[in-house]
């Protein structure tokens, strides 16, 4: 099938009638047509794994394979809220409360009556400086200037706008003021140990084995060069700890993560909290603007990142919901929970389907990230509606 997606020049894309039974199959396209440069895919079954592939070369020279820890990118976003929620169960903070009595310096320019929900739901408004930036600062001076920001005439709790990183750098400080251990040491111990997905890394820092992480690529359109992301596997990305847009695991390990959050007795027996604030709707009662055409990526001042999701959806913590309405798949059912990132890993489940999706496909285009984009209009992503082809 040629198509022409998003002006560029025409590309041979994967067809997904030819591939209906066989996500594997269609993953295997994109890499071999040069649309991306590896891929992981895991796919859970009424809590059975019935799909574990990989494909292509996590760097040069070397195979990715299952066991290969991938980007998360933004997908990392629900493991910081199964983090707060994991506190909030043990009594230790409140949701509800001003971030500012947690970290007191937060308490200024409009943010004093900002609250953890209101960050996990990308309500709170956006406070990210001009002149810091992660990967670029340290996290140090990051957090002294983030903390400093003003939100302007934004009234927290009243419109989402989705919030690339600096509400995901709050609730890690809230983390540590509250644990007084780093973000990173208490997820690892109170979150990804117990539930069972301890191969994702937080601090990805490089040993003298740096096989076991891919390099990230990135390309603009189908057609187009797939070329190295040099910021994402700089020496700051790689030990810089980023709670909105790093870490990396095997598809497997995120996988783990939606089964978990998918059985809620089962997280109250390993996590100690519900998951439903993540798989539920959780906007504020004072919301006073329709959802649709509201989730923005990125700073409202940066023409190149700002970018509007442009479909009616909701928010768990740390999550997306509805996934039905955001060009997944037609078939992915209203129940559906899950998040994404621009550099290409998505993490979901689809409790009514019985379905946990976890697919990694590093370099492809932002055509197919796009939830507006011609091709994932007219198919859905096409791993996923591939997967739910095969399986339901």
């Amino acid at each position: 099938m040629s198509r022409r997606a998003g002006g560029g020049a025409a590309a041979d894309l994967p067809d997904l009638e030819t591939h209906r039974a066989a996500p594997a199959a269609m993953l295997d396209a994109f890499v071999a047509g040069g649309h991306c440069r590896s891929g992981q895919l895991v796919v859970r079954v009424d809590g059975r794994q019935v799909l574990s592939h990989a494909v292509g070369e996590a760097r040069p020279g070397v195979p990715m394979s299952v066991g290969t820890k991938a980007r998360l990118d933004c997908a990392m976003k629900p493991v910081v809220a199964m983090g707060i929620l994991a506190l909030a169960a043990r009594g230790l903070l409140c949701v509800d409360e001003p971030v500012s009595r947690y970290v007191p310096e937060f308490g200024c320019g409009g943010k004093e009556t900002i609250t953890a929900h209101h960050l996990l739901t990308h309500t709170a408004g956006h406070f990210m400086p001009r002149n810091a930036f992660p990967y670029i600062s340290s996290p140090a001076v990051l957090k002294q200037r983030l903390f400093a920001g003003r939100i302007g005439d934004w009234t927290p709790g009243t419109v989402i706008r989705y919030d690339s990183w600096g509400g995901w750098w709050t609730l890690t400080e809230m983390i540590e003021r509250v644990t007084t251990v780093p973000w990173t040491d208490f997820l690892a111990e109170h979150v990804l140990r117990p539930a069972g997905a301890d191969a994702l890394e937080l601090v990805p820092v490089p040993g003298p084995d740096p096989s076991r992480l891919e390099l990230a690529y990135w390309s603009l359109r189908f057609g187009g060069p797939v070329c190295e992301l040099a910021r994402l596997n700089s020496p700051q990305a790689l030990s810089w700890p980023n709670p909105a847009y790093g870490g990396y695991a095997p598809m497997e390990a995120l996988a783990e993560l939606y089964s978990v959050l998918s059985e809620p007795e089962r997280c109250r027996d390993l996590l100690g909290f519900d998951p439903s604030p993540m798989t539920t709707t959780q906007q504020p009662a004072g919301l006073t603007e329709e959802p649709a055409d509201r989730f923005v990526t990125g700073s409202e001042e940066d023409d190149e990142t700002d970018r509007s999701f442009r479909v009616e959806n909701g928010m768990g913590y740390g999550m997306f919901l509805r996934l039905d309405r955001c060009n997944f798949y037609r078939e992915v059912s209203p129940a559906s929970f899950g998040h994404h990132s621009n550099a290409g890993t998505w993490g979901m489940c689809d409790p009514r389907a019985g379905l946990v999706i976890a697919l990694r496909m590093n370099g492809v285009p932002r055509e197919l990230i796009g939830d507006g984009s011609a091709y994932r209009s007219t198919h859905g992503h096409p791993v996923v509606a591939a997967v739910y082809r095969a399986f339901r």
